[in-house]
Parts: structure tokens; sequence; C-alpha cells
């Protein structure tokens, strides 16, 4: 009997309605555009700006849309319970790590995989024809990818472009660019065998043929590999009999071979991906039930970088961020632990998908849903060899991938309760907080780094207005000559005048009568660091933490030096103290930023 009512009120829903289906639509639109449109650059990251903000805007959205009906109806995914627990899990990995700054990312990433995925379900489920959304993807895609075809040639006619060797399109790197087309490259492929007959094959042909061209000019190895083994998916899975695959095996491997054997520029590059393998197993084996903490796999790498790995990329000149391995370095970071939750949700969706393909809906075709799903695998393919999910957007987008699958294939149930105006009222107040809460964390950062671009310098030309207050302090000086405040002052003004001898005896004397002031030790190395004394500076500026360890720019003096020596661990705890003692401190978080891109 309740299953009868559930149903009813499914069928007389307002979930249903036209209206609904197109501001739904428009939303994935939005979220396609910013994908492929919006242009990706290191340390501003508009497109993952852009991208956080379509997410949040969706729970919004989702949120006026169940809060406008009487009841609550929410659709049961066999991907929950894994899903909950990667989320759940990835927050206690969180929780005792031993610098959360340097993990937070980490944590956001993976609440907005969990969070596009229950947006694309919940709403992609509810979709009368989701091949709508299909067509905007694929547009989307052939979109950034002529872009990425002029970059090749530094535009064409009247519009010029960056001309580059190896495209990005707007993603900021080739890798990632690769990545994102992927899935739509073997998506394409099976929209072959659905519109070879239809008025709209041309289209589809010169779609594909566009981003052919643009992921060819990527020349991403890591890429090729993924699109291999999203090819052989699709095949193994489309064919009927065995004899037909190992057929399409045979012909995939011999085609494999003769592309090795004539494209050898693209497979020779310089790489060093299997000694930071090993070197990463190593780090698991320093921790291996949680790890070394999310988002630290950069601090830690170092300590057990081979003398091999050194000489190729020396500390000093090369920041070695990432595993280039996404299963190694959720071992690195996570543990056993971290890769138990990441295998289970792959494995989870794996399953069934694979379970529900003779039972999928009538609103996607079988063989184009069997298409997205090799994307999907593709794209986990290419991250063996590659830091593709690393990059938010490609993570994010495979969780995308694996919620529109599940809408459109696999069986769901319904749960439904009517409202109440006080839960109502309620659920507005708290997704108004929480929007509130989620759009500053997503802020903060960029705004950071524009104020911290703007800051001034310290030293200042000369002024009349200087010139007086260095008088005046001098005669203050020549009255007291032990009093130390006085000094201090007088060696600040010398020093925004750039008078750096004076400055310099004058800070020693100071150090000399109050050697427990801190200010004096910060202020007396910056100087000698502008002049190129590194070392003198910092000794200075330990001995300024030790007489005041709360002091934040001496800390973010130490780590700013670290991190340009190579020396990510140190750097990474002298931030940590400023964040602890200024969570708000641009410096810090700007630096937090350049130290992962």
């Amino acid at each position: 009997m309740d299953s009868l009512i559930v149903r009813t009120m499914v069928s007389e829903s307002f979930f249903f309605s036209k209206r609904w289906d197109w501001i739904w639509t428009g939303y994935w639109a939005l979220f396609f555009l910013v994908l492929a449109l919006v242009p990706d650059e290191k340390l501003w990251r508009y497109k993952f700006l852009g991208l956080q903000g379509v997410v949040v805007a969706g729970w919004f959205l989702w949120a006026a849309w169940t809060l406008s009906g009487n009841r609550l109806l929410w659709l049961r995914s066999a991907m929950e319970a894994p899903l909950l627990l990667y989320f759940f899990g990835t927050l206690f990995l969180y929780g005792i790590s031993p610098q959360q700054a340097f993990s937070f990312p980490e944590l956001r990433r993976v609440s907005l995989c969990v969070a596009v995925f229950f947006l694309a379900f919940q709403s992609m489920s509810r979709l009368e024809k989701v091949q709508k959304i299909l067509w905007i993807w694929i547009a989307g895609a052939g979109v950034a990818a002529a872009y990425g075809v002029l970059q090749r040639f530094g535009g064409m006619g009247p519009v010029e472009v960056p001309r580059m060797h190896r495209v990005m399109g707007t993603f900021g790197n080739p890798i990632f660019f690769a990545a994102y087309l992927v899935p739509s490259l073997a998506t394409m492929l099976g929209g072959f065998f659905y519109w070879r007959f239809r008025k709209t094959a041309f289209l589809w042909w010169g779609l594909f043929l566009i981003q052919a061209a643009g992921f060819w000019f990527a020349q991403t190895r890591a890429a090729w590999i993924g699109l291999g083994l999203s090819t052989a998916a699709f095949f193994l899975l489309f064919l009927s009999s065995w004899k037909k695959r190992l057929a399409a095996l045979g012909f995939f491997l011999g085609a494999l071979g003769t592309f090795v054997a004539f494209f050898p520029e693209l497979w020779q590059r310089p790489q060093a991906h299997l000694l930071i393998w090993r070197d990463t197993l190593q780090i698991f084996l320093n921790h291996p039930w949680t790890g070394c903490g999310l988002g630290r796999f950069h601090l830690e790498f170092p300590q057990v970088a081979s003398a091999a790995l050194r000489e190729l990329w020396p500390q000093e000149r090369v920041i070695i961020n990432f595993a280039h391995n996404e299963f190694l370095q959720v071992l690195a970071e996570g543990g056993l632990w971290g890769l138990g939750l990441v295998l289970w949700v792959l494995w989870s969706f794996a399953t069934s998908y694979l379970q529900a393909r003779r039972s999928h809906s009538d609103r996607v075709s079988p063989v184009l849903a069997l298409a997205v799903f090799s994307g999907w695998v593709g794209m986990w393919g290419g991250s063996l060899f590659s830091v593709d999910m690393r990059f938010d957007l490609s993570a994010i987008f495979s969780f995308w991938l694996m919620g529109a699958l599940q809408a459109c294939c696999a069986p769901n149930r319904q749960v439904g309760f009517f409202w109440t105006r006080r839960l109502k009222f309620l659920g507005g107040v708290l997704c108004a907080f929480f929007g509130f809460l989620l759009f500053r964390t997503i802020l903060f950062p960029y705004q950071a780094s524009r104020r911290a671009l703007e800051e001034p310098e310290f030293f200042e030309p000369f002024s009349s207005r200087l010139g007086g207050e260095v008088e005046l302090l001098e005669a203050q000086v020549r009255e007291r000559p032990q009093d130390p405040a006085a000094l201090e002052r007088l060696a600040y003004r010398y020093a925004k005048l750039k008078e750096w001898e004076k400055a310099i005896a004058y800070y020693r004397r100071v150090l000399e009568l109050s050697p427990q002031r801190p200010g004096p030790y910060n202020n007396l190395a910056n100087i000698l660091y502008t002049l190129g004394r590194v070392e003198p500076a910092l000794e200075l500026w330990r001995r300024s933490v030790a007489v005041a360890p709360n002091q934040v720019d001496a800390h973010l003096n130490l780590g700013l030096i670290y991190y340009r020596r190579g020396e990510l661990k140190q750097a990474g705890l002298h931030l940590e103290e400023v964040l602890r003692a200024d969570p708000k401190n641009e410096k810090a978080t700007v630096l937090l930023k350049k130290m992962v891109e």
C-alpha cells in the first residue's frame, strides 16, 4: 500500500513538470559551458572557480525544487552507501591529518565530486530526454577542441590566438585538456552506431573530427592510453560473441603497435614515472594504514626521492607535486583506508552499471550509455599514468558521468514524505547558511591572491615626511642612546628609505640591548635577504620564531624561503604556523596554492 501511495505521488508530482525539465536542462548546459569555455590559468583557476559556483548553485536549485512542493522526494541509488562512506572516510582522514591546511583542498575535491554525482542522479532521473544534455556536452567539447586546433596554428585568418606546440584549449594544461576529450571521443564512437542513418550524422562527424584533431595536437601519452582502454572496453562489451571480441582485441593490439612504431616522438619524451612510482611506495610503507595525510604528498616526497630522481629533476628547480598515478597517490596520502574507499566506489559503480545494462530505461540508447561508460573507463585508465584526477575538474567530470549513467540505466527506489511549514522554513534557513559558508570558502583563496598582488611594497621612496621623522628620531636617540624602542623606530625608518647600512647598524644595536625583542630579528633578516645574504637572514628568522613562536611574519618568510629551496615539508610547517595564528592570512593562502600548482 505504501509503495502504491509513493508511486501515485511520483506520477502527480511537480518534479516531472515541463518547466523543471527545461530548468534542469539549462542548468546542465551552464555546467558544460563553464567546463568547456571558461579559461583556466595557474593560481587564478577561473574555470574551477566557476564550476564550484555552478555546483553550489545546483544544490540551491535542488533545494528550491524540493521546498517549492508539498513533499520531499529522494531517489535511492545503489551508489549511496559507497559514496557516503567515501565522503565520511575522507572527512576522517582530514580530521587526523597533521596539517589540515594542506588537506582541505582534497576534502573539497571529494565533497564536490559526491555533490555532482547526487545532483546528476537526482535531476537526470526525472528528465524526459537526457540526450539533449548529451548534445550540449559534445557541442561544448567541440568548441573547446576547435580553440585547441587554433592554438596549434596561432589562429586562422583575422583570429589570432597564442601558438602552442602542445595545445591545451581552455584548460591551462595539455594533460587535462586531453583527459577531458577522452570520454567525449568515446561517446562519439557509440554515437556512430546510433546516429549513422539520421540527419544529424554529418554534424556528429564534424564534431568528432574537430575533437580528434584537438586531441592529437595535445600530444598526451596517458590520454592515448585512456582512449585505447575506452575503445577496447566499448567493443568488448558491445560485440555479442567471444570470437568477435578476440578479433577486435587482435585488431586493437595491431593498431596500437603500428601507432607506437610510426609515432615514436610521442612515446620517447623524457619522463621519470617509474622512479616516482618507486619512491611513492616508500611513503606508503612509512604510513601504510592511513597514509601521510591528505594533500601532503608533495611535502613528504622530497624526503624519499632517490638520488637518480634528484639528478634528473633537482629539488631546487622542480617540485614533484603528484605521483603521476592516481591510485598510488591515494595509497600514499590515504593508505590502505583511502585506497579501499576509492576502489569500492569504482567497483560499485562498474558492477552496478554492468548489471543494469540489459534493463536500461528507454530514455537513452544502450549503445550511447555503453559509450559513456567506456569514456569513464578511459578517464580512470589514463589516471594510472597521469595526474588527471588531481585536477578537480577531471574528477568532478568523472563523477558526473557516474551520476548520469546511474540516472539513465540503473534501477532506483523512491522515498518521500510530506513537508510541514516549519520544516520548509528550517530547510530554507539551513540552505542559506551553508550556501553562505560555501561561497565564502570558495572565494577566499582567489580574493587573497588578488589582495596579495595589490599589497604595496614595504620600502618607500624618500619623502619629506619620512625625512622629518628621521631627524626627530635621531634627536631622541642622542638623548636616550640606550633606549631600544627609539633605536628600533629609527632603524625601521632607515629601512623604509633603503638606507641599508644605517638600518642594519641600528637593528644590531637594538638586539645587543634587548635580545628578546622579536621584531628586530625579522626586520633585519628582511634587509639582509634583500641584499642577497640568505644564510644570515635565515638564521635571524629562526631566532625570531624562537623568541616569539607565534610571530606570523617570520614564519611566513621562512615558509617562502624553504619553498624556493624546494624544502616543502619545512615550508609547510611554517605556513601551518602562520594559518594557525592567522587563518585568513592571504600570503600564506597564495603560497599554499603555488606549492601544488
